[in-house]
């Protein structure tokens, strides 16, 4: 029989807690497995390219996973009536999605800006989170009030319905995600389909599933972040963005992007691969 496997990626240990350190060698163990398959299909770039450097080099194809979709991007932004810039973070509160970073870089921010009012939302799988992030996010966060309560509202959800998410993208100008691993990345094409401007880290996957459309600054530095929220919140208040057609224009380079990842066209290209695999020679065995 044909063996076809869907590769997403392992999350390298040094970017979990160590109690997830065991399994993740487990992983590594298991994906050699996939040095048997006859084809592989990995949904992203970096996913082909992480068995590449591992010796796994079965046939492969790039096959991005599939959004929800279907709903048109927000006309307007509600900053653009009330002044006040919404910034939002969806991911896991581990170390390598970047919370931590995101808190810091705001506290740059505000301390240099004192024009600016912000709503900032926390949305993450608290099952899967690190306590140990949590407590610090929740810490942090507790201090900026305290320092910039006058300008400042942060909210956490939790686990969030995908209602109250997708509600929150809606509203959002800024999508921060200062994520040092993706295997792909479903939260950054969210953002996009929502018509947020999109900040994140240069690594993995990220400079691929975003296709161009995103501020990346070098991982891992904190100073870049901050002034690259800094700008887009200028960019986000701006009359070129809000009035001369500057958000109505990059919400339609988003959606001609995001039609890629559309689910009917994601499941044909996957149906005619199948096909194209059971249709090759088969290999005999002596």
């Amino acid at each position: 029989a044909k063996t076809i496997v869907v590769f997403h990626n392992i999350t390298p240990k040094e970017y979990l807690p160590v109690s997830a350190h065991e399994t993740i060698d487990k992983s590594f163990q298991q994906m050699s497995n996939i040095a048997f398959a006859t084809h592989v299909v990995c949904v992203s770039q970096i996913n082909q390219e992480v068995l590449s450097s591992n010796g796994i080099n079965v046939p492969s194809t790039v096959l991005p996973l599939a959004l929800r979709g279907g709903r048109e991007l927000p006309k307007r932004k509600p900053s653009f009536d009330d002044g006040v810039s919404r910034i939002l973070y969806v991911g896991r509160l581990v170390k390598s999605k970047g919370p931590c970073d995101l808190l810091t870089a705001l506290s740059i921010v505000l301390a240099e800006r004192y024009d600016i009012f912000l709503e900032v939302d926390f949305v993450g799988n608290l099952k899967f989170s690190d306590p140990d992030v949590l407590d610090y996010v929740r810490s942090a966060s507790e201090e900026l009030l305290a320092r910039f309560g006058r300008r400042l509202v942060i909210n956490f959800h939790g686990d969030a319905t995908e209602l109250v998410k997708n509600n929150l993208l809606a509203r959002a100008d800024i999508f921060v995600l200062p994520t040092r691993h993706e295997g792909f990345c479903v939260p950054i094409l969210e953002a996009f389909e929502n018509g947020c401007c999109v900040l994140a880290y240069d690594n993995s996957n990220v400079p691929y599933i975003s296709g161009g459309f995103a501020k990346l600054v070098p991982t891992g530095d904190v100073t870049s972040l901050a002034r690259e929220v800094s700008a887009t919140l200028d960019l986000n208040r701006s009359a070129e963005w809000i009035k001369q057609g500057g958000y109505a224009n990059y919400c339609s380079d988003l959606s001609d992007y995001c039609k890629q990842f559309d689910p009917k066209e994601v499941s044909k290209r996957f149906l005619h691969l199948v096909d194209d695999i059971s249709r090759q020679s088969r290999i005999s065995y002596a």
